[in-house]
């Protein structure tokens, strides 16, 4: 551990489980999970995943969404392990997610969230 690391309290070492949703780059590994939660959304069954996203760096950011299985996804974005990021853990409530299809890929992002910085994307599936 260096010594930023060790003044954050965190450690590089993080491997995501088998069950998370891994983006890195691009190459999204357990895609089928997320559409699975967005079934359980919309059917109002609870369920939480967590998405992993890899900076440019190699740094992964973890976000955890937990839906409620009523009107709520509880959203929670830990950036501690990125030295050049809010280095913290935010979270916030939000009301769905959107998705928008483009020519080459779709979007799928959180929105309608009591915190502006959580309505953002989750992930991008290529076509």
């Amino acid at each position: 551990m260096n010594e930023n690391e060790l003044s954050r309290g965190v450690s590089s070492d993080f491997i995501p489980s088998v069950e998370d949703i891994v983006d890195s780059h691009g190459d999204i590994r357990n895609l089928e999970t997320f559409f699975t939660y967005l079934e359980k959304v919309s059917e109002k069954v609870p369920e939480t995943i967590r998405v992993v996203k890899y900076t440019t760096e190699g740094a992964p950011i973890i976000h955890d969404l937990a839906y409620d299985g009523e009107n709520h996804i509880i959203s929670t974005i830990d950036s501690t392990r990125d030295e050049f990021g809010q280095g913290d853990i935010s979270r916030a409530i939000c009301k769905s997610i959107e998705k928008e299809e483009m020519v080459d890929r779709t979007d799928y992002s959180l929105s309608g969230c009591d915190v502006v910085e959580h309505d953002r994307l989750i992930l991008v599936e290529w076509e």
